[in-house]
């Protein structure tokens, strides 16, 4: 795949130009850092060249499976495949090795970002923003865990053993981790991640249902994490 920056299509924020080439570095930078783990079933993608001068990039990319689709067809109402439990598991670890590196974390672990190649887990496309929400290894924990509850009905009612899974992803997290992380810190950092949701949308009616909908779940999820009734909180 190759992504190009062109410098007549500048933007500003704040009345500042962005500087294409420091963004550049940075995404080839997260792209290297996230490719410095190696686990057998995560794979990453790799840089196969770079111009600095004409602000490209190439990287290997596969043929790869939505996050959603991947859970609903390997874990629903009808059949597990037992080979997601260990992809969870080699996430956890993988996860965990990159944050005791201590170097940045990856800050943006939406479904758009973990996607699936048969039976192997795709991370890419790390955030390169310097916010304090990403600074934090829980941060990267809280995106995992939440994907798993998407705000898709469908796929959040047919999705089955999400304890499973995410016991799965934290067994391999903190039998990893240098990092020491207690219960009651995830839980407080969860809910004030899922209090600072935010979602542009329009002004139709739709729009405002759809983020009406966003706070009722993300109001319930905090409902049950603050009375334990989520039974992947005891692997912490």
């Amino acid at each position: 795949m190759l992504k190009k920056y062109f410098v007549k299509n500048k933007k500003t924020i704040s009345g500042r130009t962005i500087n294409l080439n420091n963004i550049l570095k940075r995404e080839i930078e997260g792209i290297k850092f996230l490719d410095s783990v190696k686990i057998s079933r995560v794979v990453t993608p790799k840089i196969v060249k770079i111009n600095n001068s004409n602000l490209w990039y190439t990287q290997e990319y596969y043929s790869l499976i939505p996050f959603n689709n991947f859970l609903l067809l390997n874990s629903n109402f009808f059949y597990l495949n037992t080979d997601i439990e260990k992809i969870f598991y080699d996430f956890g670890v993988y996860l965990a090795r990159l944050h005791n590196k201590k170097i940045r974390i990856h800050g943006d672990l939406n479904q758009k970002n973990i996607l699936f190649c048969k039976n192997k887990i795709f991370i890419c496309d790390p955030s390169y923003l310097k916010k304090r929400i990403y600074s934090k290894p829980t941060f990267d924990i809280f995106r995992v865990i939440n994907n798993f509850y998407p705000y898709n009905l469908i796929a959040r009612l047919f999705i089955c053993n999400k304890d499973k899974l995410i016991t799965f992803f934290l067994k391999g997290y903190f039998s990893t981790s240098k990092n020491k992380i207690k219960q009651y810190n995830l839980k407080k950092d969860m809910i004030f991640y899922l209090k600072s949701i935010t979602s542009l949308m329009g002004k139709g009616i739709k729009d405002k249902l759809k983020y009406l909908l966003i706070k009722l779940l993300n109001k319930k999820m905090i409902s049950d994490i603050k009375n334990n009734r989520l039974r992947w909180l005891n692997e912490i």
